[in-house]
């Protein structure tokens, strides 16, 4: 038996680097470690840059922008939330650019 929200539930790991633009911070570079259709998790970034309730927009290194809301911060971490939902195809594509990437390696 399946769930409607199964997709959304699913949590991939991720490795690739992201650009995070912001009106006043400017733009600063991170690391994409999770990913979800609706949210995704990125570290490496500087303690107290971002908030909780900052809007940003995620540009992953195939150029796609994602605009996003911050949900939490914590050590260097941001657990953001995207404007709408990523679509299966376009949540496969991120995933497949990942895995050419890490096989480049």
């Amino acid at each position: 038996m399946s769930t409607p929200l199964a997709g959304a539930l699913r949590r991939y790991a991720m490795s690739a680097p992201v650009e995070l633009q912001h009106e006043i911070q400017g733009t600063m570079a991170g690391l994409l470690i999770e990913l979800t259709q609706e949210s995704a998790r990125i570290s490496q970034l500087q303690p107290g840059t971002y908030a909780a309730g900052d809007s940003i927009t995620v540009q992953t290194p195939c150029g796609r922008k994602l605009p996003a809301l911050v949900h939490s911060t914590f050590g260097g971490r941001a657990n953001v939330r995207f404007a709408e939902a990523l679509h299966l195809p376009e949540l496969a594509q991120l995933l497949d650019a990942n895995r050419s990437q890490a096989a480049l390696a």
